[in-house]
């Protein structure tokens, strides 16, 4: 029985320290919980413009401000989207800790990208008032770095357009993003993961869905991290077994 206890007391904790490990995911990744406009739980929206300029919750395959057709969100109901008339720069932000362990880190996210009126251009700037600068990207960020920061505040630069690349016109879907971000990142330091994008030569829309960073044990098995409630629940029963062992010796 005393073998039983020792069993259960390291399941248990071993279920417990995945469970911790799974405290870097991103909050509210799907963009359903929203008030119908621009603010998105779990996430911060900043924006240097004018107007209508915006994220916008955007459901259906209309844009929110200039009605262009675009692709259905690809999970649910809802995506986050800039629109409006321009010139202006929005980035959307999210919080996160790396997690302890060894945990092999994983971003994804679905997104869309429409550029009607121009090619883009992309200095190493968010700035909509600093000259020409069409551009989507996403970042990872230092903790303390702002919305529009570039440089130093970058960790790592996930994904950016760039001059010559396809406008959008014509897509019918959202396309999958993938990137394994595990050497960038130092297990227990807090980051900014940020979805931005600058327009100062017309109309750029950029959307996203299903954003995620899940982790899986680096212990050579490809299946992913259980969910939290999983976890809790197996930690729970074997902490419980271990008790009920202990009563039976009594």
């Amino acid at each position: 029985m005393a073998n039983l206890n020792h069993l259960a007391g390291r399941l248990a904790f071993c279920c417990l320290t995945v469970l911790a490990a799974r405290a870097g995911t991103i909050t509210n990744g799907g963009f359903e919980l929203n008030d119908g406009a621009n603010s998105f739980t779990g996430w911060t929206v900043a924006v240097q413009s004018g107007g209508q300029n915006n994220w916008w919750a955007q459901s259906g395959t209309n844009s929110p401000v200039n009605v262009f057709t675009v692709p259905a969100p690809p999970e649910l109901q809802f995506a986050a989207m800039t629109d409006g008339p321009g010139p202006s720069s929005e980035a959307l932000l999210q919080s996160f800790t790396a997690p302890l362990g060894a945990v092999a880190l994983t971003l994804s996210f679905d997104y869309f990208i429409l550029n009607p009126n121009s090619d883009f251009i992309a200095p190493d700037s968010l700035d909509f008032t600093a000259g020409g600068n069409q551009q989507a990207r996403v970042d990872i960020l230092t903790a303390g770095a702002g919305a529009f920061d570039l440089d130093s505040a970058v960790v790592l630069n996930v994904l950016q357009t760039n001059p010559g690349d396809p406008n959008g016109t014509g897509a019918t879907a959202y396309t999958s993003f993938s990137m394994d971000i595990t050497a960038s990142l130092t297990p227990g330091a807090t980051y900014q993961l940020r979805f931005a994008e600058v327009d100062t030569q017309g109309q750029l829309l950029f959307g996203i869905d299903d954003v995620q960073i899940n982790g899986v044990p680096v212990t050579g098995d490809p299946s992913p991290v259980p969910e939290p409630g999983s976890l809790l629940l197996a930690a729970t029963g074997l902490l419980g077994l271990g008790w009920f062992g202990r009563r039976s010796r009594a």
